[in-house]
């Protein structure tokens, strides 16, 4: 019977979590989001809405150096 105690708050702990969780990403999509593509994707990230995303494209390297330097 404890098992099934500690079963069924394990699940309502996840259920409450996953619905804070949404509650609280819903708030936060205000703005645009950020992404950087590599230049041979360039393309298919250049459809994405501008409203939503603020697209850069640039050399993978480049990308790289700059997020590990």
């Amino acid at each position: 019977m404890t098992r099934i105690a500690a079963l069924v708050a394990a699940v309502a702990l996840i259920a409450g979590a996953l619905v804070l969780r949404s509650r609280w990403d819903e708030n936060q999509r205000r703005g645009t989001y950020r992404l950087t593509c590599a230049t041979e994707l360039a393309d298919a990230c250049r459809t994405l809405d501008p409203t939503a995303f603020a697209v850069t494209v640039e050399p993978a390297g480049t990308t790289t150096d700059r997020l590990i330097g």
